[in-house]
């Protein structure tokens, strides 16, 4: 809350009158937009002013008389906030180091600059390194002129939106802007979107550059695999005659495992190949259909191979497990025991006190898995502590054996 300051008005005795200067210039110290309610005569107040757009530039909005030509004053407040250039003297607006302060904090600020300087290359440079966008309040010279577009684009590729249209059928720019931010292929003329080059150099910075190709190149095996292998959603923007083939779509899972949300359905389906996707990437067996969700068998495989199994993945088997008889069970644990890794043992303990509450007849299972880990789970106290909360915050599981299993373990001082 700003502090509260109260007018001056005519008649003030003069302690009075320097008791509120003092406490409007402790307040715009603290908040510089206190200015806003300060007497009109202390807005006129150069070391008040200038104290309150060293704090915040925008407050030269409310400095009164001719403080918004005073150049000390502009200069501490655009160099604190850019923006505050909008509220200077049209002089100053036109002063090369205080427009070049200004738009090196804040790039916008070139909009509030003289037009002479908007034509100044190491002006607007300075403003689209801040902010690309800025270049839109550049001189069109500029924006026509191609080692400027060239060396602006270095900067910061998002200038390129604004640059004249010939520039963007510049194979050299839009290569170099493409090789620095693939995503830069969005503005690209038409007949750039069909250069393989350049969409290639785009989709291995970020393949969902894909999307911006031309359709032909959408089905280049080799363009589609690398933005793939970049960005497994990539795949969504592939040809259909891609997505179903199931030799190049193994390949894609392969590398990216993720890619699978965006392969035919009729390869989901496929054992071999959805496990060659969950091998490069845990995460994909949630793109699996409900049938080999299902499949015991195929789900204990899933986990084993996996690259990364986690608490999603041994959640997708503790809930079948429920249905299967005390061996199924069994052979489930001791199918997941020999990874010995403290993930699979983390999320074992945190999905069996979740959902096992059921299954009394597996402790012997469910405790054969928990002692494989217990010298590799990390922050051991943290746990307990979870555990305890667990216990507490869910009262209907204090009698559960799985949750007093894992109190017993990992916190032998409890009874």
């Amino acid at each position: 809350m700003l502090p509260a300051l109260s007018r001056l008005s005519f008649g003030v005795e003069p302690n009075e009158r320097r008791n509120e200067r003092e406490r409007v210039l402790a307040a715009v110290r603290q908040d510089g937009n206190a200015l806003e309610f300060a007497a009109d005569e202390l807005k006129s107040d150069r070391e008040i002013v200038l104290a309150a757009v060293t704090k915040n530039g925008s407050a030269l909005y409310y400095a009164a008389g001719e403080l918004d030509s005073d150049r000390e004053v502009v200069l501490a407040a655009v160099t604190q906030n850019g923006n505050a250039l909008e509220y200077a003297a049209d002089e100053l607006q036109s002063d090369r180091e205080i427009v070049l302060a200004a738009v090196t904090n804040i790039g916008w600020a070139l909009e509030f600059a003289a037009d002479e300087l908007k034509s100044d290359r190491e002006i607007v440079l300075a403003a689209v390194t801040r902010e690309g966008d800025a270049f839109d309040y550049a001189a069109d010279e500029l924006k026509s002129d191609r080692d400027f577009v060239m060396a602006a684009v270095m900067e910061n590729v998002r200038a390129l939106f604004w640059a004249a249209y010939a520039l963007k059928t510049d194979r050299e720019i839009m290569l170099a802007a493409v090789t620095q931010n693939g995503w830069a292929l969005y503005y690209a003329a038409e007949e750039m979107t069909s250069d393989r080059e350049i969409v290639l150099a785009a989709v291995k910075h970020a393949g969902w550059a894909l999307y911006y190709a031309a359709d032909e190149l959408k089905s280049d095996r080799e363009i589609v695999l690398a933005a793939v292998t970049q960005d497994g959603d990539a795949l969504e923007y592939a040809a259909d005659k891609l997505t179903s083939d199931r030799d190049f779509v193994l390949t894609a899972v392969t590398r990216n495992g993720m890619a699978l949300r965006h392969a035919a359905d009729e390869l989901k389906s496929d054992r071999d190949f959805m496990l060659a996707a969950v091998m490069q990437n845990g995460e994909a067996l949630k793109y699996a259909p409900n049938e080999l969700k299902s499949d015991l068998e195929f789900m204990i495989a899933a986990v084993t191979t996996s690259n990364n199994p986690n608490i999603g993945l041994i959640g997708d088997i503790l809930q079948p497990l429920s249905e299967k008889s005390r061996e199924a069970v069994e052979s489930a644990w001791e199918a997941l025991t020999p990874l010995g890794r403290s993930d699979v043992s983390q999320a074992v303990i945190d999905e069996t006190c979740k959902r096992l509450d059921s299954l009394y007849d597996t402790m012997s299972g469910i405790e054969r898995v928990l002692n494989f880990s217990e010298e590799e789970v990390e922050n051991k106290e943290e746990l307990i502590e979870a555990l305890h909360e667990m216990s507490a915050v869910l009262g209907h599981y204090d009698n559960n054996p799985c949750v007093q299993l894992r109190l017993r373990k990992w916190d032998p001082d409890d009874e």
